[in-house]
């Protein structure tokens, strides 16, 4: 009984936690568009190569891409770098054997970049195959 009750009031915390990082929290978010030259996963997503428009930053953990045909996605993510360290543009894959990962996306301007968690699938993936991080600068279009 007393597991039940603490199991409910830790699903109810890590839930209030969840969306209070989901909300805007200070800054502005950066809108890029960007031309990405293979297919990816995002999440559990399939996505083809070619123009993307992204948001992210401003504070908020989730980064929205809209992809070539014009389909809007939400994607929840982690902070990750240096706020006070200036980037250039880019994005990260993690290649594991013939397929790309999105794993970071670093926007021109944007405090910090966001790291986008791997699923199940892609974390025991790894853990079978050599991976390989693969940096493309954007190109803004």
């Amino acid at each position: 009984m007393m597991t039940a009750k603490f199991n409910s009031m830790f699903r109810a915390a890590a839930f209030a936690a969840a969306l209070a990082l989901a909300m805007p929290v200070f800054g502005q978010a950066t809108q890029t568009r960007v031309n990405i030259p293979l297919a990816f996963e995002m999440g559990k997503d399939s996505m083809p190569a070619g123009d993307y428009i992204i948001q992210a930053g401003g504070g908020s953990s989730r980064m929205i891409i809209t992809d070539p045909s014009g389909v809007q996605r939400a994607v929840l993510t982690i902070p990750v770098g240096n706020p006070n360290t200036p980037v250039q543009g880019k994005l990260v894959f993690q290649r594991l054997g013939s397929t790309y990962r999105l794993a970071e996306v670093h926007l021109a301007g944007a405090a910090t970049g966001v790291q986008i968690p791997a699923t199940k699938a892609q974390i025991e993936l790894a853990k079978r195959q050599k991976t390989e991080r693969v940096e493309v600068a954007m190109l803004r279009r």
